[in-house]
């Protein structure tokens, strides 16, 4: 079979200038691009969680950086499991820091899942906040404050045009989190449902998109079945 391509006089495929979005890359390119959702799926014993954290752990020692700025970005890991405590997964011990144990949850249901999920939604919102106005402080230092636009001086008087580095001295991270959300061993738990009401349906579906009501994040399934 024969296809003919024709071209047709005064349209082209060409998009109007736009500012693509670039997702936060690890500095070693054989790690697996952001926003993934994976699963791990093996017998008891064979090391699902050890690959887990080994991965993690991959990209905490590789780094992850904001391509528009090449500022580091830090991991920050969730870990939900009924065996969250147990002695059997003390590997994540080595995750220091980036497993904090207000991020360790051992009963699991569906508010928790949402509370996880509004949680990582407001750091970053609120992170990308002070991104804003730390930008629109530089320009009002720079430029006379007529030349500032609406939304500019609209930020700025929110904190009174306060010095940032004075307004914002207590916030440790310049970026939000790179988020990596690990569900174990939770097969047999009501948070999986064909519901069409179910939140981590909801939330899996989307956890690449981004804006001010959703977050993304890397997805991790460890599961026996």
């Amino acid at each position: 079979m024969n296809i003919k391509e024709t071209s047709l006089k005064g349209l082209n495929n060409k998009p109007k200038p736009y500012v693509k979005y670039n997702a936060p890359r690890p500095i070693n390119s054989n790690l697996p691009p952001m926003w993934f959702c994976a699963i791990m799926c093996s017998v008891k014993g064979a090391g699902k969680t050890f690959s887990c954290v080994n991965l993690i752990q991959n990209y905490i020692d590789s780094g992850i950086i904001d391509p528009a700025d090449n500022e580091r970005m830090i991991p920050r890991v969730i870990y939900l499991s009924p065996t969250a405590t147990s002695k059997q997964n003390s590997i994540l011990n080595t995750l220091g820091d980036y497993l904090d144990d207000q991020d360790i949850f051992e009963d699991v249901n569906e508010d928790i899942v949402k509370k996880v999920f509004d949680d990582l939604v407001l750091e970053k919102n609120k992170i990308e906040d002070i991104e804003i106005y730390v930008k629109a402080y530089k320009r009002f230092l720079k430029v006379d404050i007529k030349k500032l636009n609406y939304e500019e001086i609209f930020i700025l008087n929110q904190y009174d045009f306060e010095d940032p580095k004075i307004l914002f001295k207590d916030i440790k991270y310049t970026k939000p989190r790179v988020p990596f959300v690990i569900f174990d061993d939770l097969i047999a738990n009501p948070i999986f449902s064909n519901k069409r009401t179910s939140f981590l349906n909801w939330w899996t579906i989307r956890h690449r998109h981004i804006s001010k009501t959703t977050v993304p994040c890397n997805m991790i399934f460890i599961t026996q079945n």
